[in-house]
């Protein structure tokens, strides 16, 4: 369970439950403080590498018997960053396109964004308005929107 701050888009708290082995305690337990207090955006789509690699150094390799102790808790965090984006679909009551779901961006945003700024790149949009800096599925879309304006103007 991941409680979040939606205004700063920051992870408050994760907590979880588990009725597993002590190497699944412990990957669970470390994911959890090493996600609590990031803001999701630092998260940049959280990826499975990052989090093995998160484990190992804290942990140390696990036995291969226990290997999928680790993936099974990498997977709920997916998952629970997974409901946080749908429920931030369907608390979408904007007349705009939500273009991130991640961070609640619309269309709209995006593109007065690139126009008032000047904005040239995916990675532009994302450091103004955060778009784009979540799980990045959007980063084609925010593409699409760039292409767009910038065919526009010319």
């Amino acid at each position: 369970m991941l409680v979040i701050d939606t205004e700063n888009k920051e992870i408050l708290a994760a907590r979880f439950r588990t009725n597993g082995c002590g190497y699944m305690t412990a990957a669970a337990d470390l994911l959890a403080e090493m996600v609590t207090g990031k803001r999701l955006v630092q998260l940049d789509g959280l990826h499975d590498e990052v989090m093995q690699g998160w484990l190992k150094t804290g942990l140390g390799v696990f036995p291969a018997a226990r290997a999928d102790c680790a993936d099974v808790c990498i997977s709920a965090l997916h998952k629970a960053l997974a409901d946080f984006r749908a429920r931030r679909i369907e608390e979408w009551k904007g007349e705009n396109i939500l273009i991130c779901t991640c961070f609640g961006v619309s269309e709209e945003t995006i593109e007065s964004s690139i126009q008032n700024h000047g904005l040239q790149t995916v990675d532009d949009v994302t450091r103004r308005c955060n778009a784009g800096g979540g799980c990045g599925s959007c980063q084609p879309l925010i593409q699409d929107i760039l292409d767009s304006i910038n065919r526009e103007m010319i």
